[in-house]
């Protein structure tokens, strides 16, 4: 009964509405850890908010996109990853946070847009290259990650093309991807009280976000393997818990990408949850095996 209680209490803070905008997370996050802030605005309106001094850093940029079933402002626990990052890699790492606008008020794939304009911003005024700018995100920023990679070897029609300039991103790492908003694979029964995801508000979440819109851009796990083969990217890690309900879809996807690309790892994290990391944060937890793990890779990274 009480890890009943435990699981349904994980379920509302999965989902609730405070704050309601990411960057007032930010602007709360910044100001309780002493950070000046640091917000520019892309060509299109795209906010980008700085965790660390971009101009200081002497190696990669980790550009991050939160996950809330793309209708939930980031939490607190996200910044604590990624700046978390920032302090134990200083200078090697500056890390970003990109604010991508929220359904139902903009859908699929105006948020891929909104990704795209933020790595060029990255590119023509912060003069970075995509060697140096590491993706990252975890459930649906894990999905808009994904949508990044597609879109930069299979352009969306509707969508900027992804311009990197002949060069390859740094890196990908995708924490617990919401690769379809299918709920029939296995893993979402059996994992059910071992994780604290409601799949009800998936589906809710899912219809706002695709607004009828869906595509392999929006469900990941819809593209062809070969539709992976040349994505620009040298090195991609993809991350699930061994109790989300998600697994079995991850573990689907991340085959997909493997079929043609090597460099592709797949890490389970065992007696995990979905994006356990973020999970711990925000409870004030210790740190996951899975975000060791992710210290671990990009230490590999910066080290490239």
């Amino acid at each position: 009964m009480a890890h009943t209680v435990c699981l349904e209490r994980q379920r509302m803070l999965s989902y609730r509405s405070d704050p309601p905008t990411t960057s007032g997370v930010y602007e709360q996050f910044v100001s309780s850890k002493g950070i000046t802030k640091a917000v520019e605005l892309t060509d299109d309106g795209v906010k980008v908010m700085w965790l660390s001094t971009p101009e200081h850093r002497r190696g990669k940029v980790l550009m991050y996109f939160h996950g809330g079933a793309y209708v939930k402002a980031a939490l607190s626990g996200h910044l604590e990853i990624v700046h978390s990052q920032a302090e134990r890699c200083k200078p090697r790492l500056a890390v970003c946070v990109v604010e991508y606008t929220l359904a139902p008020t903009e859908c699929h794939p105006f948020q891929l847009q909104q990704a795209v304009s933020a790595i060029h911003h990255l590119q023509r005024v912060k003069k970075i290259k995509p060697s140096e700018i590491i993706l990252a995100g975890d459930s649906a920023g894990g999905n808009l990650v994904a949508a990044v990679l597609l879109h930069s070897t299979l352009s969306h029609p509707r969508v900027t093309p992804l311009d990197l300039e002949e060069d390859n991103l740094a890196g990908a790492f995708l924490i617990s991807p919401w690769v379809t908003f299918s709920l029939g694979s296995p893993s979402m029964t059996r994992n059910f009280y071992g994780d604290y995801l409601d799949p009800k508000a998936l589906s809710r979440a899912a219809l706002q976000f695709v607004n009828g819109n869906e595509d392999s851009h929006s469900t990941l796990l819809k593209a062809a393997p070969e539709s992976w083969k040349e994505i620009k990217t040298k090195d991609t890690a993809i991350v699930a818990g061994e109790c989300e309900m998600m697994v079995d879809d991850i573990v689907q996807f991340a085959d997909n990408l493997m079929e043609h690309n090597h460099k592709v790892a797949l890490y389970i994290a065992a007696k995990e949850a979905h994006v356990q990391m973020v999970l711990n944060r925000s409870l004030k937890r210790g740190k996951s095996e899975s975000e060791k793990y992710f210290e671990r890779w990009l230490d590999d990274r910066l080290e490239g």
